[in-house]
């Protein structure tokens, strides 16, 4: 699950009793390009596949930090999050596969 999914995946209205307005988009991978190539970079940009697993409890952590930048988490938040990662989890291991953007250029001369 990418964190920007949760919403999708878990009912943000129910969850955090309020509307959901796009607190986890747009992602910001490309802003970092634009900025680059505004300012002249000639930017280079390749993407590859990982993914990592975590415990449970290593991963209710991480979403709640996550979510707590743009709302409360309180025990019954927690709960919910709890409740959806058990589901995806296996064994009690919860596996991310997630891409990464590496961007370079050259410096100036």
């Amino acid at each position: 699950m990418k964190r920007r999914d949760l919403n999708h995946r878990i009912n943000w209205k129910d969850a955090w009793n309020q509307k959901y307005t796009g607190q986890f988009e747009p992602d910001a991978d490309y802003f970092a390009y634009v900025i680059l190539r505004e300012w002249g970079r000639l930017v280079s940009v390749r993407y590859f596949d990982y993914t990592f697993a975590r415990d449970l409890e290593g991963q209710i952590r991480n979403v709640a930090g996550f979510i707590g930048r743009f709302t409360e988490v309180d025990e019954a938040v927690k709960e919910k999050i709890s409740e959806y990662l058990l589901k995806e989890s296996e064994d009690g291991i919860f596996r991310e596969k997630n891409r990464a953007a590496v961007m370079w250029w050259a410096p100036d001369k």
